[in-house]
């Protein structure tokens, strides 16, 4: 009976997973991930513009003072959005293929500009 019921929960994960990777959804969930790693960018450039700042008035920090704060709440974004964009590479074949042709794309246009 044991063995019936763990057998249900693994397909019901993976259910749960396929759900969750399902084209509709994989894109949705990308969606989100680049809305994420958006938020996450500029709150680390507003956050270390404004511990800069900070540095040339010479103001009295710690560990926790806001912009830090700032600062690692945009590194965390961008590192959570780091991690679902590649859960979702890895497992969305289309995806990949998709990403690869638009990195190349910009690759080209950065090696052609000079950079």
């Amino acid at each position: 009976m044991s063995d019936y019921n763990s057998h249900d929960k693994s397909n019901n994960k993976r259910n749960i997973t396929r759900h969750f990777l399902s084209d509709s959804r994989a894109l949705d969930l990308s969606l989100v991930t680049l809305i994420l790693a958006t938020a996450g960018a500029f709150l680390q450039i507003g956050g270390t513009s404004w511990d800069v700042t900070s540095h040339l008035l010479q103001l009295p920090e710690t560990f926790f003072t806001p912009s830090h704060m700032v600062l690692y709440l945009g590194v965390g974004l961008l590192t959570i959005a780091a991690g679902i964009g590649g859960i979702l590479l890895l497992r969305k074949r289309e995806l990949r293929k998709k990403s690869f042709a638009l990195t190349s794309c910009g690759t080209k246009h950065l090696v052609l500009m000079g950079y």
